[in-house]
């Protein structure tokens, strides 16, 4: 596991337990086990998976199943507030389709783990986001391919990420308009990821089926999933994958169906696929082995 990673585990996680209704005395002897469970050997295991472990502990050890319920709402009714106004911007623009995508993937921002002061500029840094991710080159550039692959496409799945960003994937699911549209989540809460109730609760149900992944990590693992998500997965003719955590998960996926959307917040994720922090990719799964070995070669 890279240092980086260790250390973006250890400051949200401990974000997390500072809220927690917990004497110091507790909270240091919980801090303590989630130290001892990242010096074990992780080496097998990917970086949502670890997340996922250490807040299964903070769950066990503190009695609440959703830790982050408040942070997860706040970023729910922040995106609502930025709604209709987005809504209108999908109505009237030039290419109605990729401007539904960008907004999409400036909802990609509401990460406690890569970005974990958020919640304390939340507005700030929401604004400066949608006012780049709207004039900005995408540093990998699939749109095309996708909107053609959606149009020809019966089944679309979508896979989720964190809450707020799931409001304004619902501008994304309008324009797409299909009838068998799949929105998938995590299967029980961890950091401010997703799950069915909080789907529901901004209506995306309305735009597609939810259904969840079987899992609780902070990504999209094929081998933890359940056998009814496996299912869904292997027939979509699209799959549109959101945020560092799902591309974690499917990184060494090739297949022409994958398309991973999202900002890239981190340098770990920033040097896997040759781009800057920053950026912003629509990028399909085939692209992107292409882009590395590109980048092997030179």
């Amino acid at each position: 596991m890279d240092y980086r990673c260790k250390y973006c585990l250890i400051r949200s996680t401990e974000k997390v337990v500072a809220r927690l209704d917990l004497d110091n005395s507790k909270k240091d002897l919980l801090i303590n086990r989630l130290f001892c469970e990242l010096a074990e050997d992780k080496t097998d295991f990917l970086i949502p998976e670890v997340a996922a472990s250490l807040h299964r502990i903070i769950k066990d050890f503190s009695g609440v199943e959703d830790p982050c319920f408040e942070e997860k709402d706040m970023c729910n009714r922040l995106a609502e507030n930025y709604y209709q106004k987005l809504q209108i911007l999908t109505e009237t623009g030039e290419n109605i389709f990729e401007t539904a995508v960008r907004i999409s993937i400036a909802g990609n921002i509401m990460d406690m783990a890569a970005v974990p002061d958020f919640m304390d500029k939340s507005s700030e840094k929401m604004n400066e986001v949608l006012k780049s991710v709207l004039e900005a080159d995408f540093a990998i550039n699939d749109v095309v391919q996708l909107q053609k692959a959606i149009k020809k496409a019966k089944t679309i799945l979508v896979l989720g990420d964190n809450c707020g960003e799931i409001v304004f994937d619902r501008l994304l699911l309008e324009t797409i308009n299909k009838p068998k549209v799949y929105y998938a989540v995590k299967d029980k809460p961890v950091m401010n990821d997703a799950t069915k109730e909080d789907a529901y609760a901004v209506g995306l149900d309305r735009y597609c089926t939810i259904i969840s992944n079987g899992y609780d990590a902070p990504s999209t693992i094929l081998n933890k999933c359940s056998d009814e998500f496996i299912e869904i997965y292997r027939k979509a003719d699209v799959i549109i994958s959101k945020g560092q955590g799902n591309l974690e998960g499917l990184f060494n996926e090739e297949d022409s169906r994958l398309f991973f959307l999202l900002m890239v917040k981190c340098p770990v994720i920033a040097e896997s696929i040759n781009v800057p922090v920053k950026s912003f990719i629509v990028m399909n799964s085939i692209t992107q082995k292409t882009n590395n070995h590109k980048s092997a070669r030179n």
